[in-house]
């Protein structure tokens, strides 16, 4: 079940089909943002911060190292780039 602060895998090819024609273009992790109602709702929209192991390391960006994370890479989530994600995976 997602909940609210977990990091998922998002599917984020649709919002950019060509991976060179965004920053969010592929799968990728994200944070859970939406408060757990939303989550457990029937709705099928999440909203997360995508993140990205190539950041430009903005003060508003959170770092997370892989004990932190259960990641295999560290990872910079940003928040400017906040969006719904529609194809959710768990982190394995």
């Amino acid at each position: 079940m997602i909940q609210r602060g977990d990091i998922w895998l998002v599917d984020f090819s649709d919002l950019h089909p060509d991976p060179k024609a965004g920053p969010a273009a592929y799968t990728r992790p994200a944070i859970v943002v939406s408060n757990d109602g939303i989550n457990h709702s029937k709705l099928l929209t999440v909203i997360v911060i995508p993140g990205t192991t190539h950041p430009r390391r903005l003060p508003q960006h959170l770092l997370l190292h892989p004990h932190e994370s259960g990641l295999q890479h560290r990872t910079v989530f940003q928040p400017e780039l906040l969006t719904t994600g529609h194809e959710i995976s768990p982190v394995t």
